[in-house]
C-alpha cells in the first residue's frame, strides 16, 4: 500500500468570531475617543472665542484711549467681519457713546477711524454747552439699555459696553440665565471676567 501525502488545507479569512471581537474593540475605542474629541473641539472653541473677546476689548480700550469715547461699531477698529467659532458676528453694545450734531460719521472702512473730529484740529471733539459752537452740542446715544446683558439680580454686567459671542445655539437674551444665554461666552465686569455665561 502506498501511503498517500495529508493535503493541508489553507483557509484565509477571518472567522465570524475574530470579526465580532474586531468589530466590538473598534465600537468600545469609538465611544471613548468620539465624546473625548467633541469635548476637546468644545473647549478649544470657547478658548478661542475667549481669546478674541480679550483682543477686541483690548482694541476697544485703544480706541477710547485715542478718541476719547467708545466706537460706535466693531467696523470702527476694522472688525466689522469678524466672526466667533460658531460663525456669528461679535454682539458690540456700547454704553458710554456720546456723539455730537454735526460730527463726521466714522468711515467704516478706515482701520481706526477718528469719530467726532474738527476738520481744522485733529483733537476729539468735546465741547459744552458754553464754548460749543452751534450744532455741536451732544446728542442722545443710540439706547442700548434695553438689551444690556444682566447677571442673575438683574443687574448690568458691565457699565461701559458689552461685548459678547452668542455661542454654539446662535441665540441671545439679555438675561445670562435664560436658557439661551447659558452657552454665551460673555465679558462681564468690565473686562475682569470673560468666559462662559454659565460659570458666571
Amino acid at each position: 500500500m502506498s501511503e498517500q501525502p495529508l493535503v493541508h488545507s489553507s483557509r484565509s479569512g477571518f472567522t465570524l468570531l475574530e470579526l465580532m471581537i474586531a468589530v466590538t474593540i473598534i465600537a468600545t475605542i469609538a465611544t471613548v475617543a468620539i465624546p473625548n474629541y467633541i469635548s476637546s473641539l468644545r473647549t478649544a472653541r470657547i478658548v478661542k472665542a475667549k481669546a478674541t473677546i480679550r483682543e477686541l476689548q483690548q482694541e476697544v480700550e485703544l480706541y477710547r484711549t485715542r478718541y476719547g469715547a467708545l466706537p460706535p461699531t466693531l467696523a470702527a477698529v476694522g472688525r466689522s467681519q469678524l466672526l466667533d467659532p460658531w460663525g456669528n458676528p461679535y454682539v458690540f453694545l456700547p454704553y458710554q457713546l456720546i456723539s455730537y450734531v454735526g460730527a463726521p460719521a466714522p468711515d467704516p472702512t478706515a482701520s481706526i477711524p477718528p469719530p467726532f473730529l474738527d476738520p481744522e484740529d485733529p483733537t476729539p471733539v468735546v465741547p459744552n454747552a458754553e464754548t460749543a459752537p452751534l450744532g455741536s452740542l451732544p446728542v442722545a446715544p443710540p439706547d442700548y439699555t434695553a438689551q444690556m446683558r444682566r447677571d442673575r439680580n438683574m443687574l448690568p454686567l458691565n457699565s461701559d459696553f458689552d461685548l459678547f459671542s452668542l455661542g454654539p445655539d446662535h441665540q441671545s437674551e439679555p438675561a445670562i440665565t435664560a436658557a439661551v444665554s447659558l452657552d454665551d461666552v460673555i465679558r462681564a465686569d468690565d473686562g475682569s471676567y470673560i468666559g462662559v455665561a454659565r460659570h458666571y
